[in-house]
């Protein structure tokens, strides 16, 4: 559904997109020009501000290589993605329609049209489903994550304004005491969402038949604490086309079959998606919500920021760089990921956010192994002292090798 913009505006719901190596390659392998068009609407952000209560500030850059993400208005983005759909004379693209009702088995959709206060049905070979949780077409906001305990003081605005102030005082010359006051009055309070196609671990597939699939937001939508919602939708989008012409689907078989009819090759590569996509979107999601505690809280901390130097002393001492090969990325239109077993010592966040020759559930079971190495190392150089951390880096690099 299509919304004007003043009614977009008034929601107010979904924060900054930030779209990253994954998001960027998926559109490239799609198509190249679409990519160069979207970057040149974006804005770089190399890392990170903590700022403390007292208003000092402190940056972390993202990657040690100068790599970046990159923020893009929500509203350019999905203006530009429906430019380039209905540049295609074969796309029909309709707004203000509700879906209520949908037979898979039947192949009929049934929606209704708010603009003529109708119910059109429509018939279908094969549908995809991609929209969430409290999706609409948004500007660039500010927006505030705390437990609902502390909303729930904050019923009078005065009282919001002095928490705002003592909790993010250099942010308030920026935003002005006025739109604080006006967004706590205004702007609604929205529970964070998190889908996993999963019942008590077994997973639910994401398919149904030949008939139907469901990607993005609509299969997992997760908490935006890392930052890779808009980039795993994406990421979805390539992964599912790689498996489709490695299946050999053509989108032209069969048109306008019997409803009973199956086309086997689309149901095989439906069923390998939800086979070999699950554990990635599982991994990505708890990675989110991990993430959360570290930007809370953990990056301000000691143990932190040391553990972080480590990470990057490693990662320096086994590799000169850790972007993504550019031999890699040609076969990123022929294979899911081609680096299932990465060398060498990678943060998670380069894995999650640069490398998506990498899975998600690759990158996360890559980063505990490299995590209990750094809790043994620990445990060593609490009883050895400083003078053994060189000793033991040289042992780390070795056993880095294995850490895949």
């Amino acid at each position: 559904m299509r919304l004007p913009s003043s009614k977009a505006n008034a929601s107010l719901r979904s924060i900054n997109l930030a779209i990253s190596a994954r998001g960027i390659s998926a559109i490239q392998t799609i198509d190249p020009g679409v990519a160069s068009r979207f970057l040149e609407s974006t804005i770089p952000m190399k890392g990170r501000m903590i700022h403390d209560v007292s208003g000092k500030q402190q940056s972390q850059l993202y990657d040690r290589d100068g790599q970046c993400i990159n923020a893009i208005d929500r509203g350019l983005l999905n203006e530009g993605l429906l430019r380039e759909v209905l540049a295609h004379p074969d796309i029909r693209v309709f707004f203000e329609h509700k879906l209520t009702t949908a037979d898979f088995d039947s192949r009929v959709l049934k929606f209704h049209d708010s603009a003529g206060n109708k119910d059109v049905q429509v018939n279908f070979d094969f549908c995809v489903g991609a929209d969430g949780s409290y999706s609409n077409d948004n500007s660039f906001t500010c927006t505030l994550f705390a437990p609902a305990a502390d909303f729930d003081r904050l019923s009078d605005p005065d009282q919001a304004l002095a928490w705002f102030q003592s909790q993010f005082p250099d942010a308030v010359p920026f935003i002005g005491e006025q739109a604080i006051l006006e967004a706590f009055r205004n702007n609604p309070r929205s529970p964070l969402i998190a889908i996993k196609a999963s019942i008590f671990l077994i997973s639910v597939p994401y398919h149904y038949k030949d008939r139907a699939v469901i990607i993005g937001d609509a299969a997992h939508a997760m908490v935006p604490f890392f930052g890779q919602g808009l980039n795993c939708g994406l990421e979805d989008v390539r992964v599912l086309d790689v498996i489709l012409r490695g299946e050999k689907v053509d989108p032209a078989y069969a048109l306008d079959a019997s409803v009973d009819f199956v086309d086997t090759n689309l149901a095989g590569a439906l069923k390998r998606y939800t086979e070999t996509r699950h554990n990635a979107l599982v991994a990505i999601s708890d990675l989110a919500m991990a993430n959360y505690v570290e930007m809370r809280h953990s990056v301000a901390t000691p143990s932190y920021l040391f553990l972080r130097a480590l990470n990057n002393l490693f990662s320096a001492l086994t590799s000169r760089s850790q972007a993504m090969p550019s031999s890699v990325f040609p076969l990123l239109s022929s294979t899911p990921f081609p680096s299932s077993s990465p060398a060498g010592w990678i943060p998670l966040y380069t894995m999650v956010t640069f490398r998506p020759d990498i899975s998600y559930s690759t990158a996360k079971q890559k980063a505990e192994r490299q995590q209990k190495i750094l809790r043994d190392l620990g445990l060593i150089t609490s009883a050895a002292g400083i003078l053994g951390i060189g000793i033991v880096a040289l042992k780390v690099v070795q056993r880095a090798r294995f850490a895949n």
